[in-house]
């Protein structure tokens, strides 16, 4: 939301330097010689005199400005799109803070539970240390600052690895993200098509390697060598089916989902 709120500032802080810079322009214009009559008569008009004008220096600060302006908008834009991408909580979810209990209701062993816990908490004051050290040394909404940004979620992206893909799934669950992927659409021509994978399946797996999201399927799909035959382990109607597709692009649209494991 203050992202949200910092690139709406930005927007409309460009459009106030605009306008300063094209009434300039704009004076300066009129403040220029006319020599023109309908006789051809070169004659200077001072309908204009009377403004004040804005000289070239303060022009090129005022174009300056708009380049900060929308270099620091273009940051704000980024980080928005890339907190919307990442963050999919429900509204019921948000507001509650993870406990031990919920990871246990949700069929987490009460040490791993406790374990999880500690880690998210590491986590969250690392990246508020990272975000107050690029505060004090200018550097938040940099390049730089998004690099260590980025170090960090890979630092953290490691649970997966450390629970295993049963206790990461129930993790998923338990914080309120999303933990499958299902069809919403079929390209038509496309592997999906021809090899009988229909709207509403959800995907469990792909070539033995279960998946969570839509970007860790295109990620197993670049895997490998390109067409080799792979399998594909999709649920509906409450069974489980084997599908062999070539490795690549399925051809699929995709909606993320929350199911209980």
């Amino acid at each position: 939301m203050v992202l949200k709120y910092k690139a709406i500032g930005l927007a409309f802080l460009i459009g106030m330097v605009l306008g300063l810079l094209i009434r300039g322009l704009w004076l300066q214009e009129s403040n220029a010689p006319d020599y023109k009559n309908i006789d051809g008569e070169e004659i200077k008009s001072d309908k204009q005199s009377h403004k004040k004008i804005i000289n070239s220096n303060e022009i090129d600060g005022l174009k300056n400005k708009i380049f900060e302006l929308t270099s620091e908008l273009d940051v704000a834009r980024k980080e928005l799109s890339e907190n919307s991408m990442t963050i999919n909580f429900k509204k019921s979810d948000k507001t509650k803070p993870l406990t031990v209990s919920m990871l246990m209701e949700a069929g987490i062993d009460e040490f791993i539970a406790q374990e999880i816990i500690k880690r998210k908490d590491e986590r969250e004051y690392k990246y508020l240390q990272l975000r107050d050290r690029a505060v004090r040394d200018g550097y938040i909404g940099t390049p730089k600052f998004r690099k260590e940004l980025q170090q960090l979620k890979i630092d953290g992206a490691s649970i997966k690895n450390e629970l295993g893909v049963d206790a990461y799934d129930k993790y998923l669950y338990a914080m309120g993200q999303p933990n499958r992927v299902k069809v919403l659409s079929i390209m038509q021509g496309s592997p999906a098509e021809y090899t009988g994978i229909m709207i509403g399946d959800m995907i469990i797996s792909y070539d033995g390697e279960k998946v969570f999201s839509w970007q860790e399927l295109n990620k197993a799909t670049q895997r490998g060598e390109r067409d080799e035959s792979v399998i594909i382990n999709i649920r509906r109607d409450g069974g489980v089916f084997n599908i062999l597709v070539p490795r690549g692009p399925i051809g699929v649209k995709l909606e993320a989902v929350r199911i209980f494991p």
